[in-house]
């Protein structure tokens, strides 16, 4: 064929690797013959050898270097996860949390580092709620007194209408005072959750009456949207009220004279979340997550201390706040608890 060809590898009858090929002899067109050859191939055979064994090599260095690298992966995400997740807690106000240390890297440097402010800070929050307290309590030992004499002022029977009138106005502003301190000693002193299984519907109830005269007042109405069947969360009783009232009065005072709030408590999934929502103006989306801060209000009265104090205690009791804007404008405050399952109601 005018072509140089070879044959595959074979086998002598010694059974050695032999190989043979074939060239033509020819002068211009002219073919004359071929040469062929004959030759020993293992030196082939233990080429192929060493190739397999290379790939071998190479395939379980590649697998020992992947699980190596899963492994320092592993071992450096790990801590940074909880690291993350602890910086987070952090930011969120849980000072009473330690950050996980234990390595002496760099990732244990930064935790150490972390730890050292979480430190102060908690100090400096312990120092400033003591402060808060200090004069929480003096502030509220003096009101009392006052709001006794300003009550029997108030029945004295020689005022005239109008100074009773100008007598209850001063007591409402006591009232409004005292509520304040309270909101501060309730900041400065929060108490440790005593747990158990409540259905949600009771501290409901209990809100409602305790704000009947604030929606009599406002000329607001209330709608109370229970779920079909009993559930139940596991929380302390009386923090679920304290956050209730907070959240339902907040909501009543935005609403303007004829709106609405509704209330509505329902299973979803592994939690229970319970809903407040209001057809007042709504929060300004850039305001939403100050709310939750100390001191931040946008009412004319009050400390700003109350979502504060919601979600510090939301939180205490295992459970997450969020804010959203409702369906009609106003504010949709939703916190959602671990649904209790199983367990007789407390």
């Amino acid at each position: 064929l005018g072509r140089t060809v070879s044959s595959p590898l074979f086998r002598d009858p010694e059974g050695g690797m032999r190989k043979t090929g074939y060239a033509p002899l020819q002068v211009g067109e002219t073919r004359l013959g071929f040469v062929g050859v004959e030759a020993d191939a293992r030196f082939l055979e233990e080429i192929g050898t060493l190739r397999g064994r290379m790939i071998a090599v190479g395939t379980i260095g590649f697998l020992a270097a992947a699980l190596l690298g899963f492994g320092l992966a592993r071992g450096l995400t790990r801590p940074l996860a909880r690291l993350v997740e602890a910086a987070r807690a952090l930011g969120r106000g849980d000072l009473d949390r330690p950050i996980p240390v234990g390595r002496a890297d760099e990732v244990g440097f930064l935790a150490r580092t972390l730890e050292e402010d979480r430190g102060r800070l908690a100090e400096r929050d312990r120092s400033l709620r003591a402060m808060v307290a200090g004069i929480a309590h003096e502030v509220r030992n003096p009101l009392g007194g006052i709001q006794i004499y300003a009550e029997l002022l108030e029945g004295d029977p020689k005022l005239t209408e109008a100074q009773r009138e100008r007598v209850r106005k001063v007591l409402g502003e006591i009232r409004r005072l005292g509520e304040i301190v309270e909101e501060f000693l309730s900041y400065a002193r929060p108490q440790a959750p005593e747990k158990s299984a409540v259905d949600p519907g009771g501290p409901v109830q209990e809100t409602v009456e305790l704000l009947s005269g604030l929606l009599e007042e406002r000329g607001v109405r209330i709608d109370l949207q229970p779920p079909e069947s009993e559930i139940r969360v596991r929380v302390d009783p009386g923090q679920l009220r304290q956050i209730l009232l907070n959240l339902v009065r907040n909501a009543v005072e935005a609403v303007p004279p004829g709106g609405g709030v509704r209330v509505r408590w329902e299973e979803q999934g592994p939690t229970v979340a319970v809903v407040v929502e209001d057809d007042g103006p709504g929060i300004p989306l850039d305001r939403r997550e100050q709310v939750f801060e100390p001191f931040f209000t946008t009412k004319p009265e009050g400390a700003g201390l109350g979502l504060s104090i919601v979600r510090h205690l939301v939180e205490q009791n295992g459970g997450r706040i969020s804010l959203e804007r409702a369906d009609g404008g106003g504010s949709r405050f939703t916190i959602r608890f671990e649904a209790e399952k199983g367990v007789p109601v407390g």
